[in-house]
C-alpha cells in the first residue's frame, strides 16, 4: 500500500481526515486528491483525445453537449476534429455551458483576490496576489491600512534546517523590533527562512491588521500554504516586483493598501458568465479540458494542479454531474426552478 515513509508523513502527505486537526504547513491533504480522482471516474472527463480532437467513443460524448467555444460559437459536438483541436487551447474562451453548474457558480466563486494599492498615485492599482490557506478570507474580511515593512531585529542563522540566512525583514522572530509601528497597520514581510503561518502569527501578535508576503524569487507568487487556527487576520502573497515597488515608496510618501478582491470584476474563473475549462496553450495531455480552470477563486476540487487548498466542499463538481445526467439528493437541487437568472448565455438545458 505504501513505502513506509509516506504513511508517517515524511513524503509530504497528510492522512488525517479530522477537520479539527491542524494540517502541518509542509503537508498536502490526501483526502481531496482521492475525491478529485473519484470525480474523474464518475464522469469529470471529456472523452475527447487531447492529441488530435477526435472523440474516444462511438457515440457523441456527453461533454460534447456542454463544451462551448465562445469565439467560434460552437459546441464541441458540432465541431470537426480540427476545430476541437484548436478549441482545446483557446483559453479563456472554452467554457462549460451547463445550466446547473453556471447557476450555482456564484455560490462558490468570487471576484479574484487582489492587493489594491490605494496610494501613492504613482503605484496605485490592483496587483495579482496569492490567497493564504490560513487566517481571514480577504473576500469576506478585507483589510485596509498603511503598510509598514517589518523589522524583527534578528538575522536568522544558517543551520541544518536553514541553508540560507534570514533577514530582519522576514518576520520570523518575535517580538518585532518595530512592533509599535506595525500595530494597527498592514505588515509587509519578505518570504523565506520560516513558514508563512509563523510570519502571519508574529505580525498578528504585533497588532497588524493584515500581512503582505513579498516573494523572494523573481517570478511567481508565494504559495501561502499552512494551517494555524489561531491566525485571524488576512494575508496575501505578492510578486517580488510588487514588493519592491511598495518598499521604494514606504519612506515617502508612504503606502496605503487593501487586502481584498477586485470590485466589479467577473467571478474568478469565468468568461461571459460561464465557468471556464482548463485550456492552456500548449495543450497538457491528461489535464487540458477535463478540469476547471486554475483561475477560479476560491480554488475548486476539479482544478488541474495539486495544491493544498483544493478542497473545502465538492463545490461545482456536483452540479456538473447533474448537468451530465447524474441524479442527486433533493437537498442539493438548488437554483433549478427556472426563476433564478443564469449568468451563462450559452447554457444547454
Amino acid at each position: 500500500m505504501d513505502n513506509g515513509t509516506c504513511l508517517n508523513g515524511t513524503a509530504g502527505w497528510w492522512y488525517d481526515t479530522n477537520p479539527n486537526t491542524p494540517r502541518p504547513a509542509n503537508r498536502t491533504p490526501l483526502l481531496p486528491v482521492v475525491f478529485h480522482e473519484i470525480g474523474h471516474g464518475l464522469g469529470f472527463t471529456s472523452l475527447y483525445d487531447n492529441a488530435d480532437g477526435t472523440q474516444l467513443t462511438d457515440d457523441t460524448p456527453i461533454w460534447g453537449y456542454y463544451l462551448y467555444d465562445e469565439e467560434t460559437h460552437k459546441y464541441w459536438k458540432d465541431m470537426t476534429d480540427a476545430e476541437r483541436n484548436v478549441s482545446k487551447i483557446n483559453d479563456p474562451h472554452l467554457v462549460w455551458a451547463g445550466t446547473r453548474t453556471n447557476k450555482q457558480s456564484p455560490k462558490f466563486l468570487g471576484p479574484p483576490a487582489k492587493l489594491i494599492v490605494n496610494s501613492p498615485a504613482g503605484i496605485a492599482g490592483n496587483y495579482d496576489a496569492q490567497t493564504a490557506e490560513f487566517g481571514a478570507n480577504v473576500a469576506t474580511h478585507p483589510a485596509t491600512g498603511d503598510v509598514v515593512y517589518v523589522d524583527d531585529g534578528v538575522v536568522g542563522a544558517v543551520d541544518a534546517d536553514h541553508p540560507t540566512a534570514g533577514t530582519v525583514n522576514d518576520g520570523c522572530e518575535t517580538p518585532f523590533a518595530n512592533a509599535a509601528a506595525v500595530a494597527g497597520k498592514i505588515a509587509l514581510v519578505d518570504r523565506g527562512y520560516c513558514n508563512f503561518t509563523l510570519k502571519a502569527k508574529n505580525a498578528q501578535l504585533a497588532g497588524a491588521i493584515g500581512v503582505i508576503v513579498a516573494n523572494n524569487a523573481a517570478s511567481g507568487l508565494p504559495g501561502m500554504g499552512g494551517s494555524d487556527a489561531s491566525i485571524t487576520i488576512p494575508s496575501l502573497g505578492v510578486a517580488q516586483a510588487t514588493g519592491t515597488s511598495i518598499k521604494a515608496n514606504l519612506a515617502s510618501p508612504g503606502v496605503n493598501a487593501t487586502l481584498g478582491t477586485e470590485i466589479g470584476a467577473p467571478l474568478a474563473g469565468t468568461q461571459s458568465g460561464c465557468i471556464r475549462l482548463n485550456a492552456p496553450d500548449p495543450v497538457v495531455l491528461g489535464s487540458s479540458v477535463s478540469h476547471f480552470t486554475a483561475d477560479a477563486f476560491p480554488n475548486l476540487l476539479m482544478e488541474p494542479a495539486l495544491n493544498t487548498t483544493i478542497f473545502d466542499k465538492v463545490d461545482l463538481t456536483l452540479p456538473l454531474f447533474q448537468d451530465i445526467g447524474w441524479h442527486t439528493g433533493v437537498e442539493n437541487i438548488l437554483f433549478l426552478d427556472g426563476f433564478d437568472p443564469n449568468p451563462c448565455p450559452f447554457v444547454q438545458p
